[in-house]
């Protein structure tokens, strides 16, 4: 049992559960002008009542607009993410942690996908908007109202207790309550940063970032919280504070996470479950090697930090990578290292390698304009940088100067131009 960490999560629906905005998808606001992220493009007719909605999920599932899947398959993201969902469920309900549902939509709509799925059982109660005066009715809603509900409409259609809440700070506040619950032991899932700011003060919470769905590594970050044996392996020493927000990763570093993973491919929740933060946190140490100390006085390129930790890859001109072209090697082979230079015949000497003890690729020298200077770092090895000539300074040079300083970078304490 969940004694330290939550043990009450309350879900929003709406692009938390699902990963698009079902309500406003069943009621046509795409065809009002609204911004069209997390909407899905439904076809007349359009519903806007509790009973309306679940008869229109009904007919979407038997017609062929979304395919095989049917419309309550799609909302979720497909087979694969509903797999997940539901491990991640079974495993909360295993731990003793109690699930509930509050929606800004229709209880009726919530209950008929969530049975379409198979995902109602995991829910002691949904929460939200019932019967049709919360957002008006539409022409086929009148339509639809005119007939009696089947037996199995009916178990959707929510009761006057389901929609007998203000916010859903307050009605968090009366569930600890009635539970005699510590505010850390309650938990908001929610897409709304809104929400989450006024719940903040009643219990714990975590922001859907990306509005777009639950995702595997969010899933992961819940379970910890919740003090799960198999995910306290990356779980903080500390409790966490009442008021902490906890925020899922966003688009950007999602791909990254996916980028960064050997095959390409993200773990699905099942995976993290299943064995816990620590497989996660191994992949992602395997997946990233260490970063490689540049040269002491190298200039850095503009994408040799990233480059720098995707590999050993040698220093050449400023930026990071292999030698180039089919020659390099015959290359080394033909200019000894003794070679001198001056800068009247910088133009007509080879390139070649620096001094750098046979471990870098070679870098083109440097033209009249440009002086070599020499240096050992700690450990006592010789290292060679290509610098520009600095002019004499004169006073209408000394405006110039003061320029080019903000131009400059500077590594390991040392300004370079």
């Amino acid at each position: 049992m969940a004694r330290g960490g939550v043990r009450l999560i309350v879900f929003d629906f709406d692009q938390t559960l699902s990963v698009v905005h079902v309500f406003k998808s069943l009621a046509g606001w795409s065809e009002k002008g609204c911004p069209q992220h997390g909407i899905l493009k439904v076809p007349r007719p359009f519903a806007s009542s509790e009973l309306g909605q679940a008869r229109r999920i009904d007919e979407l599932n038997k017609s062929d607009t979304y395919g095989r899947a049917g419309f309550s398959r799609t909302v979720f993201g497909g087979d694969r993410r509903i797999n997940d969902l539901e491990h991640f469920f079974k495993a909360l309900k295993g731990h003793g942690v109690e699930l509930m549902i509050c929606t800004k939509g229709l209880v009726g709509a919530v209950k008929k996908i969530l049975t379409d799925l198979g995902l109602l059982e995991f829910f002691s109660e949904v929460y939200g908007n019932v019967g049709s005066e919360a957002y008006g009715s539409t022409a086929y809603d009148k339509a639809s109202a005119k007939t009696q509900p089947s037996a199995q409409e009916q178990s959707f259609l929510g009761s006057n207790m389901q929609g007998a809440w203000r916010t859903k700070a307050d009605l968090i506040a009366r569930l600890l309550s009635q539970r005699k619950m510590q505010p850390h032991h309650g938990l908001l899932v929610e897409d709304d940063p809104e929400e989450v700011r006024k719940a903040s003060n009643t219990c714990r919470t975590f922001l859907v970032r990306e509005a777009e769905g639950l995702q595997p590594e969010e899933l992961a970050q819940i379970l910890r919280m919740t003090d799960f044996p198999e995910a306290t392996v990356a779980r903080r020493n500390s409790p966490s504070p009442t008021n902490e927000t906890n925020v899922g990763p966003t688009r950007g570093q999602r791909r990254r996470s996916a980028s960064e993973s050997p095959n390409n491919s993200r773990p699905s929740s099942r995976e993290l479950i299943a064995g816990g933060a620590a497989a996660l946190s191994h992949q992602q140490h395997r997946s990233t090697p260490p970063p490689l100390p540049p040269p002491v006085g190298a200039p850095m390129g503009p994408t040799s930090s990233a480059r720098l930790q995707s590999g050993s890859m040698g220093y050449r001109g400023g930026s990071l990578g292999p030698p180039k072209g089919p020659s390099s090697a015959a290359q080394l082979g033909a200019r000894s290292a003794s070679t001198s230079y001056s800068p009247s015949n910088a133009h007509r000497l080879p390139p070649g390698p620096l001094d750098l003890g046979g471990k870098r690729p070679p870098i083109a020298l440097p033209r009249r304009n440009h002086v070599r200077e020499s240096s050992k770092d700690t450990s006592g090895v010789s290292l060679q940088m290509l610098t520009p000539k600095k002019p004499p300074l004169g006073p209408k040079s000394l405006v110039a100067r003061d320029r080019e300083v903000a131009g400059q970078q500077v590594h390991v304490g040392r300004v370079l131009q």
